[in-house]
């Protein structure tokens, strides 16, 4: 069982280095972790109370059986207390606090309305959603950054992780109504949406050097932003980042990089592992617009 009152200071001794002050996304995510367990926190040092007081009543009843009463009364608030922290921390998804990173795949159409949805949804909650990849489609996917609204957010991942899955893209007819195949009988246009934990901005290409190859993109382009497209050689995993400049770019593919060796990290018996690891029912449909007459 995870020891809360060791797990608090050490993110408090994180909190307190100037090198993760200085990466004010990672700053916040460890204060947001960091309150999400202050009540078990409170109810661990009661614990650890309870249970110097019971081994005191236990030591006076070895000498005085008046004592003993107490000392089973003692007992039992200790075993209810126990089980009702084992069961807080059974159910504890670490990783509530953190924000997301967002991948949308599938054909263009249907990843233009679902990363409408989610910047519309961001918007709502004082959110920013920002592409980490910057080239539309690139590798079949677009890739976002969301981050939540302050201090007071209480997760991007504990509200998005439910969306892992496949979605539905669904024509809007031509009255206006969402028609069961949309557009002229036109089947639902799947698209695969993948959330992981965010695992920040300071990430470094886990693993050896050699299992890694880094490519500049060039472009005769002037106003193209600059980008680097990241291959992890024994799997042929590749993200793309693309950012204001060639700093911003790394970063931005080495924080897909960092989320997905996160989530892959996550072991069975973690909550956050289910949400990771989709069925293959649809979890979300969304309504799009119809095409226009001879549009694309």
């Amino acid at each position: 069982m995870l020891d809360v009152e060791d797990e608090c200071a050490r993110l408090e001794a994180r909190l307190a280095d100037p090198a993760v002050l200085r990466d004010f996304l990672l700053a916040r995510c460890l204060r947001r972790s960091l309150r999400a367990l202050e009540p078990l926190r409170e109810t661990a040092a009661r614990l650890r109370a309870l249970r110097e007081d019971l081994a005191a009543a236990r030591e006076f009843a070895a000498g005085d059986s008046a004592w003993t009463a107490e000392a089973d009364r003692l007992a039992a608030e200790c075993r209810a207390l126990e089980g009702g922290l084992a069961a807080e921390l059974a159910g504890r998804d670490r990783y509530d606090p953190y924000d997301a990173v967002l991948s949308i795949e599938g054909e263009e159409r249907g990843r233009r309305a679902v990363a409408a949805f989610y910047l519309a949804l961001a918007g709502r909650h004082g959110r920013r959603m920002r592409p980490l990849d910057g080239a539309a489609g690139a590798l079949g996917r677009d890739t976002y950054a969301v981050a939540g609204g302050g201090d007071g957010d209480p997760g991007v991942w504990a509200d998005l992780k439910a969306d892992n899955g496949v979605h539905l893209v669904r024509a809007q007819g031509e009255r206006g109504e969402p028609g069961g195949h949309g557009e002229q009988g036109a089947e639902d246009l799947a698209v695969r949406v993948t959330v992981l934990p965010d695992a920040g901005t300071g990430a470094s290409l886990p693993g050896r050097p050699e299992d890694w190859r880094i490519d500049t993109v060039c472009t005769r382009d002037p106003d193209q932003p600059p980008s680097f497209f990241i291959t992890h050689v024994p799997t042929g995993t590749s993200c793309f980042g693309t950012g204001a400049d060639q700093r911003e770019a790394r970063g931005n593919a080495l924080r897909q990089i960092a989320a997905r060796a996160l989530a892959a990290a996550v072991p069975e018996g973690e909550p956050a592992h289910r949400f990771l690891n989709p069925g293959a029912d649809p979890v979300r449909i969304h309504v799009a617009e119809a095409r226009p007459s001879g549009g694309t």
